[in-house]
């Protein structure tokens, strides 16, 4: 089993990740000293309780935290897919259209990789994101996120896009399985991408040799 790790293209939207989201340790410790201060069982309940709900802002936002670190990882991904993936109609004449980038219900991400793809290009073609509220609206991009857990919107857009040249990205096993390209999963602490060769064929898309090293091939179940 492959994890998926961040290339060297990687490394600076992950530095600029963790500045923004520090993982602040604390330390029990300096709560403890302050505590043993206090005399007599009322007092050290008292402190305890106050010290905790001092701390509670605290804890929700660290418990937060893992959560935005996984949009931005997860956008730079998006953003990279596009560098990694070759399209059936990609040649010359398809420069000067933009590479799209479709998300449902995603605005977390959308807002994300929009300051992502700012000033940059994919494949000297610039990158456009497309906030979509249904799976029709999808419609001309080259890359389709379906976030969540959802099975009938996930099969509501391999229906719709599965046998097109539009890239499917969800975020389970069960997209892959029912014919989805590539997930973003996490599973042990870890952001792992698993992708369906076989989707990829049948929609005509290649990976390049830097995206394999980087993924768990998962077959479907058709």
């Amino acid at each position: 089993m492959i994890l998926a790790k961040k290339p060297a293209e990687f490394d600076e939207d992950r530095a600029d990740f963790e500045n923004q989201f520090p993982l602040n340790q604390m330390n029990p410790n300096h709560h403890n000293r302050f505590l043993h201060q206090k005399s007599g069982r009322a007092g050290n309940a008292f402190w305890v309780i106050l010290i905790l709900l001092l701390l509670l802002p605290v804890f929700k936002i660290r418990s937060e935290e893992p959560e935005k670190q996984d949009d931005q990882t997860k956008a730079a991904f998006l953003f990279h897919f596009t560098q990694f993936v070759r399209w059936p109609d990609q040649s010359e004449t398809s420069e000067n259209r933009p590479i799209r980038i479709a998300l449902l219900d995603s605005d977390e991400i959308a807002s994300i990789l929009e300051k992502t793809v700012k000033d940059k290009s994919s494949g000297g073609r610039r990158v456009e994101i497309v906030r979509c509220a249904t799976i029709a609206e999808a419609k001309g991009a080259e890359l389709f996120f379906i976030p969540g857990q959802d099975r009938s919107l996930q099969e509501g857009a391999i229906s719709a896009w599965g046998n097109s040249s539009v890239l499917l990205v969800g975020e389970t096993r069960d997209f892959i399985k029912l014919g989805g390209m590539i997930a973003l999963v996490r599973e042990q602490e870890q952001l792992k991408i698993i992708l369906n060769r076989k989707a990829f064929e049948r929609a005509g898309l290649s990976a390049s040799s830097r995206l394999l090293r980087l993924v768990e091939m998962e077959a479907e179940e058709k």
